[in-house]
Formats: C-alpha cells, structure tokens, sequence
C-alpha cells in the first residue's frame, strides 16, 4: 500500500502540470527528512515577536496559569505568542516554504489502516461536513450548480461529495501524497498548487471558495484571504471552518487541553474578533460568523458548570455563546450587495480572552525534548501487574519526525506530556544529573483529556518511589522537592494506567534549578 502511494505521489510530482518551483520544495523536503533519522539538537534562543501578523498590536509570550508555549519540531523551536490587542495567537519564528514542504509531504497515510479509513469515507454517500456546509450556503442563496473551489483539500473527498450533490466543485492541496491518493480513487477534479499563492487558479471566477481548517497552517493568513478576492466577484462569498482558539477549552483550561492544538501544523489560534480583523484588513467583510456544534474531546467538561441540560442542548448552547471549539465564517467582497447578519456584531462584542501573565516558567523538558546530548531520555517500562505486557524490564523508544514524539507500542512521550495504554509499557523520562550538586525540581501534572480515566504520575529516584500521585482533570498537582545528587544520577517520572482504566496522557511540566 504505501509502495503504490509513494508511486503515485511520484508520477504527480514529475507530471507536467505540477508547479517546478513547488516541486523543487518537495523534493528537497524528502531529501532533508531521510538525512533526519535522528532529532536535531534545539537551541531555545530569544525570539523577538515584532507586532501581531492579524492587527500589528504588540505580542507576548503567551501564559497560562504562569506557562509559556514553547516546544519544538525537526529541530525548530517555536514560543506562541499572544496579541493583547485582538487576542490573537500564533507559534513564532514563522515558518517557511520549505518547512511548510516538508510538514506536508508525509502527512498523510502513516500507515495502512489510515489508508483504508480514507478508501471506506469515498465510498459512504454521507459526509456530515459537506452536508452542513452545503446547507449554510443555501442560506445565502446557493443550492446547487455553483462553482466551488477548496482549496487545502487534501484527499479530494469534500469535492467528490459535493459533486455527488450537483456542484461544480474542484480542489487544490499542498500533499502530493493526498491528490495522488483521491486521484487514484478516480476524482480528477483535484490538483497540486502552493495554495498560500492560489496562481494555479488565476483568472478563474469561482461562486463559492471553500477551506476546510486550512488558514490556521498558513504562515500569512491576511495574504492568504487577500490573494481570494481576483476569483471573486459581487455575488461570490468565502466559507472557512477553523479551529477556535478562544473556544471554552483554551478560555477554562488553557491550550495544552485543547484537541485542536498542535505544531507544526496548527500555527495560527483565530477567535472571532481576530478572524474579523483579519478579513477587514485583507479587504474583505464579514457576513456572519458562528460556532459549530462539533463535539471534541473535553469540551463539555470545561463549558460546565454554567451549562445544563442533555448533551445537545449543552452543546447547542455553547455554540451560540461562541464556545465550541470550530468556527463557521463567511466572506464577501465589499462592494457585495449581502449583508453581515447579526452574528457578527454578537461575536465582536464578546470580546477576547485576556492572555494571564502569571509566574514566567521555562520547562527545562522542552528544552531538552529533541537533544541527545542534554539530560533527557526517554524509554518504556514493562506493566508490573500486567501479564500481556510485551516485554520485560526497559526498552529503548524510538522518535516519530513526523508526530514528533518518542514512542514504543502506544507508550510515548511528547514535550510536555506522557501517554500510557494497557499492555503497552508504561512510558518514562529520565532526567541524568550533568554534575555533582543540589537539584530542586518541580512538577506540575494532570490529567490531558477531560471525561477520560484517571493516570498515575510518579517519580523514582535510582530505584525507589519518590511520590505518585493519580491524576484526573478535576485534580492538577504541583510536586515539589530537592535532592543531593551524582553524577549520572537518575530521576525517573513514569505514566501507568490504573487496574482497568483505558489509554490517558498525564501533562508532566518539569522545571529543575540548582538548588
């Protein structure tokens, strides 16, 4: 299977229509990550934010309860900031061309069970997507027959469902490896192209342009909307869904609960008053915008207690309050004779979320995630009590480039978390003190989804249990404590799941000081 995908991938980059210069990127990305078997060593160097890229307000590292967002990715640091003035959030340095080549050129299909996931979903004549984005459209007076371009669509598959519904659609995406695959699956109506520059599609006019969470990866979201309105005209209109980075998770918890929060792909964290600023300073309006029902992992959690009721009352409610964790928005050029329907004003007048300048904290875990030469390292643990346990005693992990985790089994570790499933070895970071002396530590732990099984996070020195502690989300910990070390003494933290609870990731945050 990934034989064949790699062929087709091959025959779109070298077919004639595929773009030289984006080809080039490609080809250089693939050669970059075979010479990356190994993490690249990080350096965290001060970053100088200039203003924010959606309003050009002043940027600060953004915090939550005192933590700063800083992690890295093949070698790459990045920090997010925040905008104190629209409430903005985005991963700097930006990242180029050639990163954004290289992110995408695997990003699909990491083995053959997502393969046949995407093969079954062009099969099904259902697609709950395209069947609420085609309704939102009938609103504004599209019901079949319109022009549709999607660009960032990876596998072709809203377009092979909305062609089924009778609209003239095509798309356009990054990924080889995704056009090569819908191709295969028979939709010719899907093509490569940088879509930061949307060139392939100029001087076409398009009724309805359509992306589907694709802004929030682009380095220049304000070019990016600028760079639509040639292939618009009066009657067209731009229909986006995108993460909310102001949604009820990032506003109760803070962002490292948020589903939707990743890098290298998720850069840029919209709300609505940035998404509207950025679309006034691309020359666009706003005809409405809206938060969807999507249901993720924690949300209703972190909307109670001020919501009641059954899951989707509980669910529609927080969407009408902006709450949920995706927006639905809607552009027109200005001289469109449609106008903004109340859900703009509604969205603008709830204001930002404030970015809380706590404590500042530099987890010393981020900074040595990616170095084999710092004080790191990571391995699995066989399960003490679990008689399907793979393996006995400690196996070495292996590091994923393009997850950019550590792993064995389902046992892995992240930047600033530990994931841990039954029968899969329990995941644990070492800490290995440089030199002789007195080291002060602390860590702050919980629970990472919400509604999920409790975890257990302890901590071992040489041997001997420190302290544990089982962890929910109702129940974050701070642990505190020093100890008089050699050496090349170890400092273990482990995750392991409790009798009968399912997989969990525990949020391990590690500052260590010279005491």
């Amino acid at each position: 299977m990934k034989a064949a995908a790699r062929a087709v991938a091959k025959r779109v980059i070298f077919s004639r229509a595929f773009p030289a210069g984006l080809r080039e990127s490609v080809l250089d990305a693939v050669k970059r990550r075979r010479l990356a078997n190994q993490p690249q060593a990080v350096i965290a160097k001060e970053i100088v934010p200039g203003p924010c890229r959606i309003c050009g307000g002043a940027l600060q590292p953004h915090r939550d309860g005192g933590h700063s967002y800083a992690t890295a990715w093949a070698g790459r640091f990045a920090q997010v900031f925040a905008c104190g003035s629209c409430g903005h959030k985005q991963f700097l340095p930006d990242l180029t061309d050639a990163d954004l080549a290289e992110v995408y050129s695997t990003s699909y299909f990491i083995n053959d069970d997502e393969r046949k996931i995407y093969v079954d979903m062009y099969a099904l004549d259902y697609n709950a997507t395209v069947n609420e984005i085609h309704a939102s459209l009938a609103k504004w007076g599209f019901s079949g027959g319109y022009r549709l371009h999607e660009f960032g669509c990876g596998t072709g598959l809203s377009v092979h469902q909305l062609r089924k519904k009778g609209v003239e659609a095509s798309g356009s995406d990054w990924s080889t490896i995704a056009i090569g695959f819908g191709q295969e699956q028979g939709n010719q109506h899907i093509f490569v192209e940088n879509i930061n520059t949307v060139k392939e599609m100029a001087g076409t006019h398009l009724d309805v342009i359509f992306t589907n969470h694709v802004i929030e990866h682009l380095p220049d979201p304000v070019s990016f909307l600028s760079n639509l309105k040639p292939l618009m005209n009066d009657q067209s209109v731009i229909i986006m869904r995108f993460p909310n980075g102001d949604g009820a998770i990032n506003r109760a918890l803070g962002m490292f609960y948020d589903p939707l929060f990743y890098f290298p792909h998720h850069i840029h964290y919209f709300g609505p008053t940035s998404i509207t600023i950025a679309a006034e300073r691309a020359g666009l309006k706003v005809l409405s915008v809206e938060a969807t029902t999507r249901a993720v992992p924690d949300l209703l959690d972190a909307a109670r207690p001020s919501l009641e009721g059954d899951v989707h009352e509980r669910i529609r409610r927080a969407a009408e309050a902006y709450d949920t964790e995706e927006l639905e928005v809607v552009f027109a050029l200005p001289s469109s004779g449609r106008f903004p329907d109340r859900s703009v004003e509604q969205a603008v007048a709830r204001g930002i979320a404030t970015p809380e300048l706590g404590r500042v904290a530099e987890w010393n875990s981020h900074d040595g995630f990616y170095r084999q030469d710092g004080p790191w390292r990571f391995h699995a643990l066989s399960n003490l009590d679990d008689p399907t346990a793979p393996f006995e005693g400690e196996q070495s992990m292996h590091y994923s480039p393009e997850g950019g985790y550590w792993y064995y089994g389902e046992a892995a570790i992240g930047d600033h978390w530990l994931q841990s499933s039954p029968g899969q070895g329990r995941p644990a970071l070492d800490f290995l003190a440089p030199e002789n002396g007195k080291y002060s530590f602390e860590v702050d732990m919980a629970a990472r989804f919400m509604g999920g099984p409790p975890i257990i996070l302890s901590a071992e020195f040489d041997g001997t249990l420190l302290w544990s502690h089982t962890l929910s989300q109702s129940n974050p910990h701070t642990e505190h404590f020093d100890l008089d070390l050699k050496q090349g003494a170890r400092i273990t933290f482990v995750a392991s799941n409790p009798p009968g609870a399912g997989m969990q990731r525990a949020v391990c945050l590690v500052k260590v000081d010279r005491a």
